[in-house]
């Protein structure tokens, strides 16, 4: 008799213990994915959805597919448009160069830009990508650039230098990865020979000294 007692006072004890544990374990499987703080959206996530920022290798396949397509497509007035996949609407482009006149010359809006790109048909651009820096949580990339810009027709050289574009990500409402603004640096040269490589007219220089 003593034997049952204990054996039901076991049995009782053990689905005391085992109860809660189940019941744990049902509601942490059902805990989102993605969770947030005292109820603010997560950067990158749409409102009202689970879809995740891009990994890191994500962001840096994505880049390279960007510069590859830029080389190909970006400066030619029937083609810049397929660079919509990549830059935002209301994209902001941010010059940190004299003779784009400095940061506050920026270009604002897509369409603006692609007429900045496509504007100067006596030369074009083509970038070799020697590394590329990715920051997933911030959605922010740097790429260290090796640029060239060749005279349209001859396909001479006219210079050679190094750019260090920040690129500033974000998702749209598809949550589709898109570039939000560029803060644009380069390897400084003379006024006079970025002006003429470039074909950038001396009115939008920076003011001289």
């Amino acid at each position: 008799m003593k034997v049952n007692v204990f054996l039901l006072a076991g049995m009782v004890g053990w689905a005391l213990i085992n109860g809660p544990l189940k019941a744990q374990e049902h509601r942490s499987a059902e805990l989102p994915a993605t969770r947030t703080s005292a109820g603010k959206q997560e950067p990158g996530l749409k409102p009202g959805s689970k879809t995740m920022k891009p990994t890191y290798d994500e962001i840096v396949k994505w880049m390279n597919a960007y510069f590859a397509e830029y080389n190909d497509s970006a400066q030619n007035a029937k083609t810049v448009h397929r660079m919509d996949t990549y830059f935002a609407p209301d994209f902001t482009f941010i010059p940190y160069m004299y003779v784009f006149g400095g940061p506050k010359n920026a270009i604002t809006g897509r369409d603006a830009f692609y007429t900045m790109l496509t504007n100067h048909p006596s030369d074009y651009e083509r970038f070799v990508v020697h590394d590329i820096f990715v920051d997933e949580k911030r959605m922010v990339s740097v790429a260290f650039l090796e640029a060239t810009i060749y005279e349209t027709g001859t396909n001479r050289v006219k210079v050679k230098k190094n750019y260090l574009p920040l690129y500033e990500l974000k998702l749209d409402d598809k949550g589709t990865l898109k570039i939000a603004t560029i803060r644009f640096f380069w390897e400084a040269m003379a006024p006079e020979i970025d002006g003429a490589a470039y074909s950038v007219d001396e009115s939008k220089w920076g003011k001289k000294p």
